[in-house]
């Protein structure tokens, strides 16, 4: 069957089952150039190509449908995992964004943790070379019995004193000290720490100095002022 374009000219109608070369340039996006240079070059295989020499002496290149159609479908597939592949790469890369500034809010936590314990241990240090070069708070002097003496003891039992659980806990947080922690230096249960610092409970002389120890403070500074201590 013939027809007449445009232009007055005959045009030949593509044989059944293939495309022209314009037909199959537009479903591959290329130009009818691309086309024919592939047929000419044997990009297709002889069977999906065909050309027809025109009585006006010119050609016509054809392409079987099925054969562009399957081109056409491989590059949609190719460009979907491409997608795909690129989404998922902007998956990963926000999930590793995601996990740097987790780390880094943990680096963060993690020095303050380790300032706070440095600058616990600098003031344990600190009270330790005091006792040895014989400086005296009240608590440190000694009796007759060799137990630490302090007028703010309580209960009528040699060497007990009433702490301040709330210092105690405040001094405790300013370092960023679990109560685990801090009994696990003072040799206490966790449990007796929540108490002390619950019910300001009274302990023996040699738990204060190491909570105060622990603390870097003096073990008169956890204890109740006298002000504050019932006649």
């Amino acid at each position: 069957m013939r027809a007449r374009s445009t232009r007055g000219r005959p045009r030949e109608e593509p044989p059944e089952g293939f495309l022209s070369s314009h037909e199959a340039a537009e479903i591959l996006n290329l130009s009818p150039q691309a086309i024919r240079n592939r047929i000419r070059d044997d990009r297709y295989p002889p069977e999906d190509a065909k050309v027809a020499n025109l009585d006006t002496g010119e050609r016509r290149y054809y392409v079987r449908k099925s054969a562009v159609m399957d081109e056409a479908n491989a590059y949609d597939a190719l460009i979907n995992y491409r997608d795909a592949a690129m989404a998922a790469k902007d998956e990963t890369i926000a999930e590793q964004r995601q996990r740097a500034a987790l780390l880094e809010g943990r680096l963060d936590w993690l020095e303050t943790k380790v300032v706070a314990k440095l600058d616990t241990l600098e003031r344990r240090l600190a009270w330790v070379q005091d006792q040895v070069a014989g400086s005296s708070a009240p608590i440190e002097s000694k009796g007759a019995s060799g137990e630490p003496e302090d007028k703010r003891s309580v209960g009528g039992g040699k060497g007990i004193y009433k702490v301040d659980g709330t210092k105690l806990r405040w001094l405790r947080e300013e370092l960023y000290l679990t109560q685990e922690e801090l009994a696990k230096e003072a040799s206490i249960s966790p449990k007796r720490l929540s108490e002390i610092e619950r019910r300001n409970d009274g302990i023996h002389a040699s738990t204060l100095r190491d909570l105060a120890a622990a603390l870097g403070v003096s073990p008169g500074e956890l204890l109740i002022p006298r002000s504050s201590q019932r006649s």
